[in-house]
């Protein structure tokens, strides 16, 4: 069957075309192509190694600054932030 596409709309075409993808609605192929049904994989020790290597870090680079440098809040930073953020997100 051939169709003249000049002489379909925009989303006429959309539509034929998700259908021959076998997709009913724009909601499927959307969520199909953004792969949200597939969890990501989180490596946490890593994440941990990461984390423990950053206040190596912050630590020696603390150590090494001289007293006159004043840095607000660098005793209270909390680089295992990114952690908890990511936590959140799964």
């Amino acid at each position: 069957m051939h169709i003249n596409m000049s002489s379909l709309s925009f989303s006429r075409y959309a539509k034929l075309y998700r259908t021959q993808l076998n997709f009913s609605t724009q909601t499927q192929a959307k969520d199909f192509l953004a792969a949200k049904d597939i969890a990501p994989s989180v490596d946490m020790e890593y994440l941990r190694l990461l984390n423990e290597r950053l206040r190596t870090v912050a630590r020696r680079v603390n150590d090494v600054l001289h007293h006159t440098v004043s840095v607000p809040g660098r005793e209270g930073v909390r680089i295992d932030v990114i952690e908890e953020v990511i936590l959140r997100k799964f």
